[in-house]
């Protein structure tokens, strides 16, 4: 099974990469990037990393669900959801490492 690699873990993944930049500098950007893509996925635009990463936003439409519990039907809400797809670059990645295991 993958390791789960938290912000911690990054911040010390991307300073062994860039010796050059402090871990607080690393966790500034890290931060700064997650405000920027959050505030943009808030204004409904879309962020594409060509071969890494695209998140847009979509409409989840209106749904009839159940209570586990007491089996009664529910109405869920139509939403607008942020929606991952992942890039090329990351699909071979995941080849490479379940190819490995």
């Amino acid at each position: 099974m993958s390791e789960i690699i938290n912000s911690k873990g990054l911040i010390e993944l991307i300073s062994e990469k860039l010796p050059e930049f402090s871990k607080k500098q690393i966790a500034e950007l890290l931060k700064a990037e997650e405000e920027a893509v959050i505030e943009s996925i808030a204004k409904g635009h879309t962020i594409r990393r060509v071969g890494y990463l695209t998140i847009k936003v979509m409409k989840r439409k209106a749904t009839t669900g159940r209570n586990p519990q007491t089996g009664e039907k529910l109405e869920i809400a139509e939403k607008m959801i942020a929606k991952a797809k992942t890039g090329k670059l990351l699909e071979e990645a995941a080849d490479e490492f379940y190819a490995s295991a």
